[in-house]
């Protein structure tokens, strides 16, 4: 049990993280492709112009 257990720590040592993956490494790559996918959704409207003017913004926002 204990050689199993410095196996662990060394592996957690050596490459700083755990040998596994968590409930928070999931959300977080999770959010990274959502997020990718919006901007590369956004870079597309931008290139076929779909896109709001300046008072069209500002209207939006009340401002």
């Amino acid at each position: 049990m204990t050689a199993s257990f410095n196996l662990f720590l060394e592996s957690v040592v050596k490459n700083k993280a755990l040998p596994f993956e968590t409930d928070a490494d999931k959300e977080r790559v999770e959010l990274l492709a959502g997020l990718r996918a919006e901007i590369a959704q956004s870079f597309g409207d931008l290139k076929n112009g779909r896109v709001y003017s300046v008072s069209e913004v500002r209207a939006n926002l009340g401002i």
